[in-house]
């Protein structure tokens, strides 16, 4: 069973010792990180970014800097820009071209620097300096990293047990070269659709400093299909997106181009030319600019995705890496069409 949270109290004349003064500060701090865990989103708050360039060392990586929030709300602070060193273990491997995801992890470190003579010759002024480490990971680690993280109870602080590994966030990918060890390229994402987790408020309702209009978040006992909607506060809702891709709305739909635009989505497989939205024909095609969102149907068997885009004429194509082999494969696709002047 959790115990409850305590934190120690003072009076005057007392003889305050260390653990009673460390217990008031890990009080605070456990409180943030628990404010933080769930509160919000962890993940990159700001910068940390993954940056290549050529040397006459050879090919760099540097990670800016910035400020991270581990799973357990604990703060990582990189001030300075950082080269990010090659692992020493070698790559069993000729292909250039794998991702392997870069880790950054938070950590503290007592330091006996700088420390002052106390009475009686104990002493004193003794400082934690809280530490960052940046790991280079291994390929098999890409696709499970978040899910494997160890997660907080709701009563702890920042800290992971000594049976816990420490908690890590993903700040981007690089590529090595097998005749070296070192890095060639870097990539923001890997070929499967991972990408770094961005920190973000975590709420079920966000409402305008003047308490006027509220954005709401997901299901109520009134309305279990809801996804989001935007009312007005004690009013209804002027604005509701269900889980079907439904956009409901109380008002008007006005746009200011007249000739509007033209929506269409769905899934579809390789080969599948995409279709047109409702009333629109190829020849309307060539006035109106479109816009593509593609998004692969990722399973538990499927590798890694090979490509999956579009072609002139609106053929979709889509080919994933299913036990090493190239597959046909399928994808949600979402067309706009906007009015414009191509053609």
């Amino acid at each position: 069973m959790s115990s409850p949270i305590q934190w120690p109290e003072f009076a005057e004349g007392e003889i305050l010792h260390a653990e009673d003064l460390n217990a008031g500060f890990a009080q605070g701090r456990a409180r943030d990180a628990r404010h933080l865990r769930q509160a919000h989103r962890w993940g990159i708050v700001e910068g940390l970014e993954l940056v290549g360039s050529p040397s006459p060392m050879g090919y760099e990586v540097t990670l800016t800097k910035g400020v991270a929030r581990d799973v357990r709300g604990r703060e990582i602070v990189v001030p300075d820009d950082q080269l990010v060193a090659p692992p020493s273990s070698t790559i069993a491997t000729a292909d250039k071209d794998l991702l392997f995801p870069v880790f950054l992890s938070g950590s503290d470190e007592p330091s006996d620097k700088n420390q002052l003579a106390g009475l009686c010759g104990t002493q004193a002024g003794q400082r934690t300096t809280e530490r960052f480490s940046i790991e280079v990971g291994r390929v098999a680690e890409i696709d499970d990293w978040e899910t494997s993280q160890s997660q907080a109870s709701l009563e702890d602080g920042p800290e992971p047990s000594a049976s816990q590994d420490p908690p890590r966030v993903l700040v981007g990918f690089v590529k090595r070269d097998p005749s070296t060890g070192g890095f060639w390229d870097v990539a923001p994402r890997s070929t499967s659709g991972v990408t770094p987790r961005r920190a973000g408020a975590r709420a079920n309702v966000v409402e305008t400093t003047d308490g006027k209009v509220l954005l709401v978040l997901g299901p109520d006992k009134t309305n279990q299909d809801r996804l989001l909607a935007v009312k007005a506060a004690k009013g209804n809702e002027l604005m509701t997106l269900t889980s079907k891709g439904d956009l409901l709305i109380q008002g008007v739909f006005s746009s200011p181009n007249k000739q509007g635009l033209h929506f269409v989505s769905g899934v579809a497989f390789d080969g599948v030319k995409l279709p047109l939205p409702a009333g629109m024909t190829e020849t309307d095609v060539a006035s109106y600019d479109l816009h593509v969102t593609l998004t692969p149907l990722y399973d538990a068997s499927v590798h890694r995705i090979l490509d999956c885009s579009i072609d002139e004429d609106r053929r979709l194509r889509c080919f994933a890496v299913y036990r090493d082999a190239p597959i046909p494969w399928a994808a949600r696709y979402s067309l706009v069409f906007e009015p414009g002047s191509i053609g």
